[in-house]
């Protein structure tokens, strides 16, 4: 009566594990594409600084403006809906969106798919060499009230040209990385690269307004 047993274990294991296995990758790739968010809102999700356009030059009103000009760059950001609203349509370039690294002009991202509630739109004017084209990739706020800004390039190993060619990035930054309006007074420390300017970059709400 106990030499059956032998026989039954074996035919029913590769039976029932398959079954389960099946479960289970039915189940994971249903969760995975329900998941994935749509593509525009792929900004709104980002953590830390989001790129959603580069320009060629400063826009009109600063490029016109001896104080601003006279700057290595300038920060400004947009701390309610009213002023982003005017800094993208001042600064972000038209077109479709692209995608990839963000060397060459062009729109990086919507306007509507950013989330106001925990980003500002921050656009950073300065300058990059004509032949290493380069773009802002972070803008934060270190302990003790410093900006730092950072900025990317295709080839950071490249021998670049020192022509200084001015350009603008436009920016969704999270809030809890920018200076609160009351921390622009005075000026804060700002680094590019890692690099002090001094009072080279001023960073100011939008818009820049010059002080003479």
């Amino acid at each position: 009566m106990l030499r059956p047993l032998p026989v039954l274990v074996p035919v029913l294991v590769p039976v029932l594990v398959p079954v389960v296995a099946a479960v289970l990758v039915a189940g994971c790739t249903g969760g995975s594409r329900a998941d994935v968010p749509a593509p525009t809102k792929s900004v709104a999700a980002a953590a830390g600084t989001v790129v959603l356009g580069k320009a060629d030059g400063w826009r009109p009103a600063l490029a016109t403006d001896a104080d601003a000009t006279s700057h290595y760059a300038v920060v400004e950001i947009a701390y309610d809906a009213a002023s982003a609203r005017r800094a993208w349509a001042e600064n972000a370039p038209t077109g479709p969106v692209r995608t990839g690294p963000s060397a060459g002009p062009g729109l990086y991202g919507r306007l509507e798919d950013v989330d106001l509630a925990r980003q500002r739109i921050v656009v950073v004017s300065t300058g990059e060499s004509g032949t290493c084209p380069s773009w802002v990739t972070g803008v934060a706020v270190r302990p003790g009230g410093t900006l730092e800004v950072t900025q990317g390039s295709i080839d950071p190993a490249a021998t670049c040209t020192a022509d200084h060619r001015p350009y603008r990035t436009v920016l969704a930054v999270d809030v809890d990385r920018l200076p609160a309006p009351g921390d622009l007074t005075p000026p804060p420390t700002v680094l590019f690269d890692g690099s002090e300017v001094g009072s080279g970059a001023p960073v100011v709400a939008y818009p820049f307004a010059p002080t003479g």
